[in-house]
């Protein structure tokens, strides 16, 4: 994995709502656990709540993007600035209330990973 798409992947995951644990071992069994990435709750749309590094695909699955941009779209709700982030956007637009994209996952993974910066700057401004 390239440093940019490690560090896009941590952006996100973080943005989702994971939580990172690094390698350690297990207090119970002895075993030794793996890095990996854990979110909690019945209701979120990933395939299972532990994710090793190496399994997600933020930029290569729509079912990995959507519910990103899904959030995305929630938080755009309570904040009026996100909606102007999007006006000069080629691969996402905000219309209405609504997120739309365009079907080039590449496209869309690139300006996801540019609204988390950007969403992230601005509210540790506020």
């Amino acid at each position: 994995m390239t440093k940019d798409k490690f560090k896009n992947r941590n952006l996100i995951s973080k943005f989702a709502g994971f939580e990172y644990y690094p390698e350690s071992i297990c207090p119970v069994s002895g075993n030794l656990l793996k890095r990996h990435w854990s979110l909690s709750g019945i209701n979120h749309p990933f395939p299972r709540d532990t994710i090793y590094e190496d399994t997600f695909k933020f930029h290569s699955s729509w079912s990995w993007l959507m519910p990103i941009i899904a959030r995305i779209e929630t938080i755009s709700y309570s904040n009026k600035n996100i909606a102007g982030y999007f006006e000069k956007k080629t691969y996402i637009h905000f219309v209405n209330g609504s997120i739309y994209t365009t079907v080039d996952i590449d496209g869309v993974y690139k300006e996801v990973i540019e609204f988390i910066n950007w969403y992230n700057k601005n509210e540790k401004a506020q």
